[in-house]
């Protein structure tokens, strides 16, 4: 099959669903399929790879996103040529391409990847005129493709809940496992944390929608409890210097490490030399830093929410925490105090994460591109 991926960001940028779109186009060329990623032009930082097609746009603020206003008439022909259109946002491109998709007849699946709604509070004095908005434009959207296709089970309610009446499937993300599997050296990095502190990993974007100065308010808390430990916070983004300043005030620096960016590859090393995995966002839908920190074996403490809910077993691969710091700290203090929990954690892990294999993504979201192609 040609497949075509339109994306509103691409490489070079760094989240969640450039790695969702590039392990997708990888998975489906090893299966023999034509794929082409439809992706916005970043000029000078393209990044040269076979079958990505640019399309003109301007950058949306510091967002990691740009708005394309457009495709280009050879772009555009290819378009016309998929026999499936597999869009990973529901914006400008998609609505580009959905115009294409209902004139030649070709169908359009949509998977969404994002709690759209969390990002209201970022316009406070347009919130309830934009909540109206988004929940109409959205309905719409969905209504006018072909399938949806929900990460999670708690995002298949919210779309529910837009109204539309197209059929949703739930197909979780999915990693490549064996890349988290063996031994790797410890970090660089951690040649300054002291030898018997037990770490803290938080792995992700710094941005403050992921919640992230209640857990260091959290670990803050653990910290009078157990002074052994260490929180190490990888990853850059936006709230980067006020993640750092808040550290500081909160008197726990020394025990905090931030590392800001690292390459891809060596994400593995940070997972298998930590003794446990904390995210306190809500805002995630099914994050693949959950998914990395299951096989690489660790016991996650984080929030129940619609990201972590279809992953994390209560007490048994992990623990929900209530939105409070003591409860939060208490979870996470539990772990690294038993040793005996901690390993029958990992062990669960582990075996949990290989039901979100990439394998296993791949082939349910085959089947569906093959249903949506027979109608």
């Amino acid at each position: 099959m040609k497949i075509g991926l339109i994306t509103e960001c691409y490489k070079p940028v760094v989240n969640g669903v450039v790695f969702c779109v590039e392990n997708l186009k990888r998975e489906l060329e090893k299966e023999g399929h034509e794929i082409y990623v439809f992706a916005p032009d970043y000029g000078k930082r393209n990044v040269d790879e076979d079958g990505v097609l640019h399309c003109p746009s301007f950058p949306l603020g510091n967002t990691n996103y740009n708005i394309v206003f457009g495709y280009p008439k050879e772009v555009k022909k290819k378009l016309e040529s998929m026999d499936v259109l597999h869009t990973h946002h529901p914006f400008t491109m998609a609505r580009i391409a959905l115009v294409t998709a209902k004139k030649k007849g070709i169908p359009l699946i949509f998977t969404n990847h994002s709690q759209y709604d969390q990002y209201i509070k970022y316009v406070p004095l347009l919130k309830k005129s934009a909540e109206k908005f988004l929940d109409a434009y959205l309905k719409d959207f969905c209504d006018r493709c072909d399938r949806i296709v929900a990460l999670s089970s708690g995002i298949a309610r919210e779309i529910k809940g837009y109204g539309t009446k197209t059929k949703i499937e739930i197909i979780h993300n999915g990693i490549d496992i064996d890349k988290f599997k063996g031994d790797f050296k410890k970090p660089k990095e951690y040649a300054t944390i002291p030898k018997e502190r037990k770490i803290i990993l938080h792995l992700g974007r710094i941005a403050h929608e992921k919640n992230i100065d209640f857990l260091l308010n959290s670990y803050a808390t653990l910290l009078e409890k157990n002074p052994k430990t260490h929180l190490v916070v990888v990853g850059s983004g936006p709230a980067l210097e006020d993640v750092k300043a808040l550290a500081k005030k909160l008197n726990i620096s020394k025990n905090v490490l931030i590392t800001g960016p690292v390459p891809r590859n060596r994400v593995p090393e940070f997972y298998a030399n930590s003794h446990i995995f904390a995210s306190a966002s809500k805002t995630e839908v099914h994050p693949l830093v959950g998914l990395e920190a299951m096989a690489s074996g660790l016991p996650i403490v984080t929030l129940k929410s619609v990201g972590y809910e279809d992953m994390v077993q209560n007490k048994k691969t992990g623990f929900f925490a209530k939105e409070r710091k003591t409860d939060f700290a208490n979870k996470m203090n539990k772990i690294l105090e038993n040793s005996n929990l901690r390993e029958m954690m990992s062990k669960e892990s582990k075996t949990r994460s290989e039901l979100f294999s990439i394998k296993e993504n791949v082939t349910k979201t085959l089947k569906l591109y093959k249903e949506v192609v027979k109608k």
